[in-house]
């Protein structure tokens, strides 16, 4: 951890403890009210997998979870598997960490685990498989090649998706089924944070099968990263969702697919995008969604942005391979309008670096729903205005 200087805090850099494992998921919360952030990490492999660290680099009482858990699953995460959100409205942040398996983790801050609702055959959360029929996820297992689904490049995102005033978890997962490790595309989850699903997803909304599955120089598959913000003028957030089969695509809070857009039209060469971003470029008051795709080949991605109904308002070729992050929204001149920043996959000649700045003077900072990766700078998976 570094200070706005450049320089390392005391009491860093830590490893997680008592493992070799690799750290790729974080997330910045304060979970006490003291006023002071907390670092989340979940790491790869073999559990425990999921850390809080107070600001000095000592271990929050409690962590690494799940260490003493009966009942509880866990497996590491692999893309950025880990956020919080106050998801019982007791004014205190829950960690959500997302894993390998079909599970995923919902605990206090004290590292304590959130009981799941007394409907199911497990006591907590993390206890309760993801199978898409809810008899199966109840009695806490399933035969094999019944459809359940695992989360291993799955952020946790968080919404009022049901209007009730509290937030649900939002999650795109890899569609599987059990005893099969083949990946049959993604699928659209709402969880209370008790594990029951919301009006609307009882049963996943998925997507059709990948088009690419390989590792091709430095290349993966797309980042299942949900983006949450009002799009169509009501106080419930739309969930718009890069996938595998190479649409983005829009859901309304109640289910219903209210668009969809291809950027991957054939799978050769394949062509990837990143997760959204959600902001008022025009300042009509309504917002817009931004991305970008990459692909395998070079000079063939482009930034991305649709209107709140879908519609193509602009693509603005990106050089080499494209931009596998999500674009930030920001003022980053001071100028009073907003900048689109990416991070390009490759450097570039001419005095081109990997990061890139997009003026659009008519911007301003007053809608941005989901202004940049995981919603925040906090990473921690909530949108913004």
């Amino acid at each position: 951890v570094y200070d706005h200087r450049g320089f390392m805090l005391h009491g860093w850099p830590r490893s997680f403890p008592g493992s070799d494992g690799e750290i790729r998921s974080l997330a910045a919360a304060d979970l006490n009210g003291d006023g002071v952030m907390e670092i989340l990490a979940q790491k790869t492999s073999d559990g425990p997998v999921t850390v809080v660290w107070l600001i000095d680099g000592t271990v929050v009482p409690g962590w690494p979870q799940v260490e003493d858990c009966e009942e509880c699953n866990d497996y590491g995460g692999y893309n950025q598997n880990i956020g919080a959100a106050d998801l019982d409205g007791d004014g205190h942040p829950e960690v959500v960490s997302t894993y390998d398996i079909c599970h995923i983790g919902i605990f206090y801050g004290n590292g304590s685990p959130f009981p799941a609702n007394e409907q199911f055959s497990g006591p907590w959360a993390s206890s309760v498989p993801s199978f898409h029929d809810i008899s199966l996820a109840i009695q806490g297992w399933g035969p094999d090649m019944n459809d359940r689904d695992e989360f291993t490049d799955s952020p946790p995102t968080f919404g009022d998706i049901d209007g009730d005033g509290l937030p649900e978890v939002v999650l795109y997962s890899d569609h599987e089924r059990a005893g099969e490790y083949v990946n049959l595309g993604n699928c659209l989850w709402v969880f209370n944070p008790d594990m029951t699903r919301p009006a609307g997803f009882e049963t996943p909304i998925c997507s059709g099968p990948p088009l690419f599955t390989s590792y091709e120089n430095n290349i993966v598959q797309v980042a299942p990263s949900p983006a949450l913000g009002q799009l169509s003028g009501d106080d419930r957030p739309e969930i718009v969702v890069p996938s595998y089969d190479g649409l983005m695509r829009c859901y309304s809070p109640d289910g219903a697919l209210l668009w969809s857009y291809t950027f991957d039209p054939s799978g050769n060469p394949f062509i990837g995008a990143s997760g959204a971003a959600i902001a008022d470029l025009n300042g009509d008051g309504s917002a817009e969604v931004i991305f970008v795709t990459y692909s395998t080949a070079e000079d063939i991605s482009h930034l991305v942005v649709l209107s709140a109904q879908g519609t193509v308002l602009y693509e603005i070729p990106v050089a080499g391979r494209g931009d596998m992050s999500v674009p930030t929204v920001a003022d980053v001149d001071g100028d009073g309008a907003l900048e689109i920043v990416l991070s390009l996959k490759d450097t570039l000649g001419g005095g081109d670096g990997g990061v890139q700045i997009f003026d659009v003077s008519t911007a301003q900072p007053n809608c941005m729903p989901w202004p940049t990766g995981r919603g925040n700078y906090l990473r921690s998976g909530r949108g913004g205005n």
